[in-house]
């Protein structure tokens, strides 16, 4: 879960990109760009297709970048 503060921009949906990262850097997984509503935004991964251990998922847009980490467990 994470959330668009308003105070990005005047814009009020976002189109945004999404890739997960590993702790190399290399990225692992992009998603499609997406349009989000500023707000509150809750997103699904299927990470199935990784091995155990631990990732960055990086959120970002044309005037800001999100970077979360997040682990794998199967």
């Amino acid at each position: 879960r994470f959330a668009l503060a308003r105070g990005l921009g005047d814009v009020y949906k976002r189109q945004l990109q999404l890739g997960v990262y590993d702790l190399l850097g290399k990225k692992q997984l992009m998603l499609e760009e997406s349009q989000l509503m500023n707000g509150k935004n809750q997103l699904s991964l299927d990470v199935s297709v990784l091995k155990n251990g631990l990732y960055y998922l990086r959120i970002e847009n044309e005037e800001k970048q999100i970077t979360r980490k997040f682990t794998v467990l199967h």
